[in-house]
């Protein structure tokens, strides 16, 4: 019985270890290769050990199965490992890097018409050669391994399976933070980003304090998408892109921020940490969807609360950001993003619709969210604002020109819907905020590439424009106010503390800690 046992267990180094290297190979070669690039050698060895235990038990069963069952089970598992193999791909190639909770942000952060959008931006032969080449090469070795066949000796198929036990034993008892980046845990992290519950489920009910009667009338939050400051006159590029931006800074009226990050390069764990108490850096210690939310607080505070975007009400591309929206007493969504990317759903539609939201007099608060700058930038703008062309680029590579010349158009057009909506305020007691979700990387690092910054050291992907619009009324109003943000426009901060500097500018503390005046961009006390 015994022998049987042991029979069985060294069976996947005995009998089926073609199979064995084959899924090995599938699961892990791009990831070895990645890790070896990245020069991550620890979480290389935790992610090896992982696929080693994984493809041995996947040799056991293949082991007690038969006749159908048997090839069932062989097309499933191949459908499965060139999945994982195509992600891991995907990751590296496009990103930089392996996969991991952002990119899975990513991926299904995008709905059908981005899908399309992206393909059309990033599409190329060696997208589609490299990784064929590489299923051919592995399917390659398995026939060869297939057709010998191998089988390894006893003593070093005793070896094998202490290192498996071994391996069981450190993967049970170590670190389990990395486990979403192995073929198994790439499922978990996949439906812990798709599936966010329902935000009013776990309100906080937060004790805070504060006096309605010093109150703006109007608090705004427009959250722009994927806006770089290189690309921004505003910001010293020398091509005029924030004309009237840049008429608003000169009138005093807007003040710009030069040292602001943001806390992630993705619009979804971004606005995990803008809209709530949640950090980075609680990862899985803290559930997001467990931390107090700006839209609960103001709604405490006695403030309306109201949502306009442009983006996606539903589906995989917002599921996190609009449970925030569904918290607002109104939320409109302007454009269908779900139709022909050429019905032309631009940012323009929120101007539309603004004026039916400024006639009451009450405390507002209102987030606009932009599709903004998001790729494919020709698809960002109106044919009107098509100023700048490829041939404007001509001291760039070729293959840059139109990118760069269609980015630019886009951020002229961001230049004037950004604009149209702090001057729709200019009569009112009203603060506007400006700020994109993140940066894009527009060949800053590296001379063919254009998308999200693919490495998290790299902070192109962080680096964001953030401004401050005041109306005349609001500095009189509120002076003490003004006086504090105009001499903080050079100060380091990161928006996953915006929530602390809405709730200090409108006159807002906790009962039972202090954290407004320790993490608040302004320090208004």
């Amino acid at each position: 019985m015994l022998r049987k046992l042991l029979n069985y267990l060294l069976s996947p180094f005995r009998r089926y270890l073609s199979f064995f290297l084959f899924s090995l190979l599938f699961s892990s070669s791009v990831q070895i290769i990645a890790f070896a690039m990245l020069e991550s050698f620890p979480k290389g060895v935790y992610i090896a050990m992982h696929h080693y235990v994984i493809c041995y038990f996947l040799a056991l069963l293949w082991g007690l199965l038969s006749g159908l069952c048997k090839k069932v089970y062989a097309v499933i598992l191949t459908i499965l490992l060139v999945v994982n193999y195509l992600i891991d791909f995907f990751c590296l190639y496009v990103y930089d890097c392996v996969f991991d909770r952002e990119i899975s942000a990513v991926i299904l952060g995008t709905n059908n018409e981005e899908a399309v959008e992206f393909i059309g931006t990033f599409f190329s032969w060696w997208l589609m050669i490299l990784p064929l080449l590489g299923l051919f090469g592995v399917w390659g070795v398995y026939r060869l391994l297939k057709s010998m066949p191998p089988r390894l000796g006893v003593r070093v198929s005793v070896a094998c399976l202490i290192l498996v036990v071994f391996s069981l034993i450190n993967i049970l008892c170590g670190s389990r933070k990395n486990f979403g980046l192995v073929s198994i845990g790439k499922v978990y992290t996949f439906l812990s980003t798709t599936t966010p519950p329902d935000l009013k489920m776990y309100y906080t009910n937060p004790r805070i304090d504060g006096d309605s009667a010093t109150y703006p009338e109007n608090v705004v939050v427009i959250v722009g998408e994927s806006l770089t400051k290189s690309q921004m006159s505003l910001y010293g590029y020398d091509k005029e892109t924030n004309p009237l931006l840049w008429k608003l800074k000169k009138d005093s009226s807007l003040f710009v921020f030069s040292n602001v990050m943001s806390p992630a390069k993705n619009t979804v764990p971004t606005f995990k940490s803008l809209m709530s108490t949640y950090r980075q850096e609680y990862r899985d210690d803290i559930n997001w969807y467990e931390c107090t939310t700006l839209l609960e607080i103001m709604d405490v505070a006695g403030f309306r609360t109201e949502w306009v975007s442009n983006q996606s009400s539903k589906g995989w591309h917002d599921n996190v950001v609009a449970k925030y929206a569904a918290l607002a007493d109104t939320a409109i969504f302007v454009g269908n993003r779900f139709s022909p990317s050429k019905n032309g759903d631009y940012d323009g539609l929120i101007l539309d619709v603004l004026p039916s939201l400024l006639d009451d007099a009450e405390s507002k608060f209102q987030i606009i969210h932009l599709m903004g700058n998001h790729y494919a930038f020709d698809k960002r703008y109106p044919a009107e604002y098509e100023c700048f062309s490829p041939m404007d680029y001509e001291a760039y590579p070729e293959h840059q020109r139109y990118n760069r010349a269609t980015y630019d158009n886009s951020v002229l057009y961001n230049d004037y819907v950004v604009g149209s909506i702090m001057d729709s305020y200019k009569d009112k007691d009203a603060i506007v905020f400006y700020f994109s979700d993140h940066s894009i990387d527009i060949y800053e690092t590296s001379d063919d590439y254009v998308g999200h910054a693919r490495r998290d050291d790299i902070a192109v992907g962080k680096r964001i424009p953030f401004m401050v619009y005041m109306t005349d009324t609001y500095k009189k109003n509120h002076s003490f106010v003004y006086n504090k943000i105009i001499e903080t426009v050079d100060r380091v901060f990161n928006t996953e503390d915006f929530i602390y500097t809405i709730m200090d500018v409108v006159g807002l503390r906790f009962k039972d800690n202090g954290d407004v005046e320790r993490y608040t961009l302004f320090s208004i006390n």
